[in-house]
């Protein structure tokens, strides 16, 4: 066929729009790559940040009406609303939604909150609150000098454009010894705290509970204040400051709860938790097959307060049907998985897990009690049992600090080692359950790790007889082999397998002790090769 016509002159193919084009649509799509990414990062970012805020505690109900769609949500108001039963209200459906726990709105120069502090005991845990408060409520603007103060005679402004003034109550020893309330001895702290009673500012008291870092009594501190502020002042029993982290996420989360109570946020009545609080986490189950968990001395004055405490944070064994009636306790619940033993003919190395040891003012004082604890102390030390030491930190029942305890301690045991491991302080509620909840996780480490060894000790002894066998086995077989053919296998007409001049005779064996008793010399005398005659000069033999 003949060739196409050519295109008419003055008309060309724009190859150089199509080109353009793709180059606009590719830039446009990195860009777009690009803004979605960082958006992505910056989101990660976030939901990481809002791992640790505090949450609402919501209710099983709350959180299945929670995942449905709006126009059931809204049929199902409808419903309740039309057959009489309990209206869902849009307040409550908000709450199951709105799980993290963020602070109200404010302006820019308004605070949630005003930490005062006294500088000589009291400056550095009050950045530490500023910081974790910071840390688990969102949106929250904490006012501290050092970070916001620009004039100090504008103290009693900076109080009341604050929502609720957060005191930290610390002291120190006077020259004399006596404990004394540096809070109250300052002149600064004073002027807040009455600009605070003047403008009806909530007041929230937190104590320093570390006698090392400024921890003094309640009492002290209510001596040194002013009759006219100790009625607004300690209205609310004040929340104690510990410095170890499990504990001072209870005290966070008892000063979040007071902070949105005097917010009056709505739903402040509901529980919050953090979501690193030790006690969400499932109870250890304790499982062994010692048969105790621990042992507690006798002679170890007040251990049965720790006992009891612990029997109570344990878990619970579930009973069958029929034996619900023997295996409950007197409160009708199921007895604790819990076993203990304070009997010296029971506590023995293989038969329990730990030593239960509780230390407190009255522990190693002079006495035959403390002569006994000594001694089995020692004994548990020598034996390898792990001690697993409580420290008393309520007053009520004995406290005293670990450098008195150390110091009345005997010298010989604490060179044995008695101190090696962290002992775990008990404090008052709510802070038991915390160090109930420490105890008991330390006990379920060592029964795991004791039940570990105790498997491979029997692996190992299981694994070391298979050994010892086969080994036999094969040096039998080996020697069979060595006698001939006629010994390898038993005579087709009976008879003795081997006579008594085939039968190689072994030398017998050199006891531990006579070896040691040898005299020195030569370690081993240089081997020589002959031939074994029974075997027709077949096989080599070598002679040691």
């Amino acid at each position: 066929p003949p060739p196409p016509p050519p295109p008419p002159e003055g008309i060309n193919f724009p190859y150089y729009a199509i080109a353009i084009a793709c180059g606009a649509f590719l830039l446009l799509f990195l860009s777009l790559w690009a803004v979605m990414r960082r958006k992505n990062a910056y989101q990660t970012q976030i939901t990481f940040a809002e791992r640790e805020f505090a949450r609402w505690q919501v209710d099983p109900k709350a959180r299945r009406r929670s995942n449905l769609s709006g126009r059931q949500l809204t049929s199902l108001v409808q419903r309740a609303g039309c057959c009489g039963g309990d209206a869902l209200d849009e307040e409550s459906l908000t709450r199951s939604r709105a799980r993290v726990v963020a602070a109200p709105s404010v302006p820019h120069d308004v605070f949630h909150c005003f930490v005062s502090h006294a500088w000589a005991s009291g400056q550095d845990q009050a950045r530490s609150v500023k910081g974790q408060l910071q840390r688990y409520v969102q949106n929250i603007q904490v006012f501290l000098d050092v970070d916001n103060l620009e004039d100090i005679s504008r103290l009693g402004e900076y109080v009341g454009n604050s929502s609720a003034l957060v005191v930290f109550l610390s002291g120190s020893s006077s020259p004399l010894g006596q404990p004394q309330s540096d809070y109250f001895s300052s002149a600064n702290c004073m002027v807040e705290l009455r600009a605070a009673v003047d403008q009806d500012v909530p007041i929230l008291l937190v104590l320093e509970t570390d006698p090392t870092h400024g921890g003094v009594p309640l009492e002290v501190h209510r001596e040194a204040c002013p009759d006219e502020l100790a009625a607004a002042v300690f209205r609310h029993p004040p929340i104690p400051w510990h410095r170890l982290r499990d504990f001072q996420t209870v005290s966070l989360r008892l000063l979040i709860e007071r902070l949105l109570t005097a917010w009056r946020v709505p739903g402040a009545d509901r529980a919050i938790f953090i979501p690193s609080d030790r006690l969400l986490r499932p109870t250890p189950r304790l499982v062994t097959k010692r048969p105790y968990h621990f042992y507690h001395s006798p002679h170890n004055p007040g251990v049965e307060l720790i006992v009891d405490m612990l029997e109570q944070a344990a878990p619970r064994r579930a009973a069958p049907l029929g034996l619900q009636l023997r295996r409950t306790s007197m409160s009708g619940l199921p007895l604790s998985v819990l076993r203990s033993t304070d009997a010296l003919d029971h506590a023995s190395p293989a038969s329990v897990v730990c030593f239960l040891v509780y230390l407190h003012a009255e522990t190693f004082s002079p006495g035959d009690r403390a002569t006994s604890l000594t001694r089995e102390l020692q004994a548990a030390l020598h034996d390898g049992v792990p001690l697993l030491l409580v420290h008393e930190r309520r007053r009520a029942h004995g406290a005293a600090t670990f450098n008195e305890i150390a110091e009345a301690t005997p010298p010989a045991l604490k060179a044995s080692g008695v101190y090696r491991r962290i002992a775990t302080p008990v404090f008052d509620e709510p802070h038991a359950a915390v160090s109930a909840r420490l105890l008991l996780d330390q006990l379920d480490q060592l029964a795991s790790r004791s039940s570990t060894g105790s498997l491979l000790r029997r692996l190992s002894g299981h694994l070391g007889s298979s050994l010892m066998s086969s080994l036999g086995n094969s040096i039998a077989s080996s020697d069979g082999s060595k006698s001939g053919g006629d010994d390898a296998h038993p005579p087709p007409h009976g008879g003795a397998a081997t006579s008594p001049a085939r039968r190689r005779k072994l030398p017998p064996r050199t006891e531990p002790a006579q070896r040691q008793s040898c005299p020195a010399g030569p370690a081993r005398a240089a081997p020589r090769r002959q031939s074994c005659p029974d075997s027709g000069g077949r096989q080599d033999v070598e002679v040691v």
